[in-house]
């Protein structure tokens, strides 16, 4: 629950910093995971709102590596 309340704050400052509320704006989160639970009730509402209202994926792996984009920096 830690990384959506984590994706949730990322996009909604990142929106109220360009004025763009609307859910267009070109902000993109991505949780990779390897076990999710919700532990108490409503967490996994709390879950899925971020994936349905604020866009934010989640992939089920193990990151083996991480690499910059030398374009984005």
């Amino acid at each position: 629950m830690y990384a959506a309340k984590e994706a949730i704050m990322t996009i909604e400052h990142l929106r109220s910093e360009t004025h763009d509320s609307s859910e267009n704006a070109d902000v993109h989160c991505q949780v990779f995971f390897m076990d999710t639970r919700a532990y108490s009730k409503g967490y996994e509402e709390y879950y899925r709102r971020a994936e349905q209202k604020y866009g934010v994926e989640y992939t089920r792996c193990r990151v083996s590596e991480l690499k910059e984009d030398p374009a984005t920096g």
